[in-house]
């Protein structure tokens, strides 16, 4: 996974491009209609897809999920330091998590480049390791589904 993409199973998923052949019917995964949005929840592999009218614009890779490393070999369960380090040279913006059920040590790393495609990598911190990342087009919201 890197600002634009995650290969998954053969397959390269890019951020922003048009997919029409959706086709996520293995068993364990859900598909959710959220107005012009679909998402794909892939419980078995911890990931999640949202499109945006066929577009792709956010992938989320969940705790459970360790075997998914950013194009900076950062993944679940490593720590702040690492991001740090591997993103020497990028934005990187902490941010309180302030969610239903965010402990005080929970915090969301942003990492921005200007030079990527306008996108996005977010990373999910609690206690200082990495819980959760997702890459995403900048300023995607859910409500840009309604």
């Amino acid at each position: 996974m890197d600002f634009n993409s995650i290969n998954f199973e053969g397959k390269s998923y890019i951020l922003g491009n048009e997919y029409s052949d959706l086709n996520f019917s293995s068993k364990g995964v859900e598909k959710n209609e959220i107005g012009s949005c679909t998402a794909f929840l892939d419980f078995d592999n911890g990931i999640s897809y949202t499109f945006n009218k066929q577009k792709l614009v956010e992938i989320l890779i969940k705790n459970e999920n360790k075997s998914i490393y950013t194009s900076k070999k950062i993944r679940n369960g490593m720590n702040t330091k690492d991001i740090y380090k591997s993103y020497e040279g990028y934005k990187i913006k902490k941010m309180k998590s302030e969610g239903a059920g965010d402990s005080q040590d929970d915090y969301t790393y942003i990492v921005t480049d200007n030079f990527q495609k306008n996108n996005i990598l977010f990373f999910d911190v609690v206690h200082g390791e990495i819980q959760g990342m997702h890459a995403g087009k900048r300023g995607f919201d859910l409500s840009d589904c309604e």
